[in-house]
This record gives structure tokens, C-alpha cells and sequence, in this order.
């Protein structure tokens, strides 16, 4: 509040130190606003980046997860033999350094589903495999704040007849 003399009139050094103080808040206030826009901008593009980097892996832990599957085994040039190797290489070397706990153990229980001794059917491996997907989609889509709305009915594998 200004304050006025006893006539009432207001001093010069009141008015200027009032618009001084108005000045210095917004001024203030707008270098708060871009400070807390820009960080929030860096971080967005930071999730960006580690959904893309994140995507990317497991785009090749899935494509070499075909080699398991009957009718995709030489898919692309590849031999299913080599992207079952490179699937069990990814998952003890790779994947514990960026995949979920979930996401692991899935992928071990997927591999164990093919046991000699005791192989599970199809069906319930391709169940495995569902699961797995939707652990891979809810991870990805937890970093943008999204959620899947597939089931595991909904992830199937087609044999490929040629």
C-alpha cells in the first residue's frame, strides 16, 4: 500500500519504490515460469529418448524371441537356431541391465517352457509369450503414462505357411 502525507498526496519515492517491487515479482516470477517450463521440457524429451532406447531393445529381444516359433524360424535370413542363441545371449547379458524383474523372469520361464524333459505345450507357452508381450508393453507404456489396453488373448502368433 502506498502511504500518503498528511495533505493526502502521494511521495514520488513512494510510487517508484512500489513499481520497483511490482517489477522485480514479475520479473521474478517470469524467470521462474521459464526455469519450471524448461525443466519440464528436458524432462519429457528425456523420457522420450529412454522409451525410444528401451523400444529399440526390445524390438531385437522380441525379433530373435521368433526363432522359437514354429513357421518363423529362418524369418528375415536369419536361422531360428542363430536368434534362439542370440534371444538366450540378450537375456543373460543384456537384458538384466535394462528390462524389468517381471520381464526376466518371464523370458526364463519361456525358455524353461522348452525343457527336454519336461517340454510344456504350445499352448501354454504361447501364454508365456503373451505375458511377456503385455510385461514389455506396460513397461514401455508406464514411462509416457499410458496404459495397454491388450490382454493376453489378444497376443497371438501366426505360423507363417509359405
Amino acid at each position: 500500500m502506498i502511504a500518503t502525507d498528511s495533505a493526502g498526496i502521494v511521495q514520488l519515492s513512494d510510487v517508484i519504490t512500489w513499481i520497483t517491487s511490482l517489477l522485480g515479482v514479475g520479473f521474478l516470477g517470469g524467470l521462474i515460469g521459464y526455469w519450471y517450463k524448461d525443466k519440464l521440457d528436458r524432462n519429457a524429451e528425456n523420457k522420450r529418448k529412454i522409451r525410444e532406447e528401451k523400444e529399440r531393445q526390445y524390438r531385437d529381444f522380441l525379433n530373435n524371441l521368433m526363432g522359437f516359433f514354429k513357421g518363423w524360424e529362418h524369418w528375415g535370413g536369419v536361422s531360428g537356431k542363430d536368434r534362439k542363441k542370440q534371444f538366450i545371449w540378450d537375456l543373460h547379458t543384456n537384458a538384466p541391465l535394462y528390462a524389468s524383474d517381471e520381464i526376466i523372469k518371464l523370458a526364463n520361464e519361456y525358455l524353461e517352457s522348452f525343457d527336454l524333459d519336461n517340454p510344456k505345450p504350445t499352448k501354454q507357452r504361447d501364454k508365456i509369450y503373451a505375458k511377456l508381450v503385455l510385461a514389455i508393453r506396460r513397461e514401455l507404456f508406464s514411462i509416457s503414462d499410458q496404459k495397454t489396453q491388450l490382454s493376453e488373448d489378444d497376443i497371438k502368433i501366426k505360423m507363417l505357411n509359405e
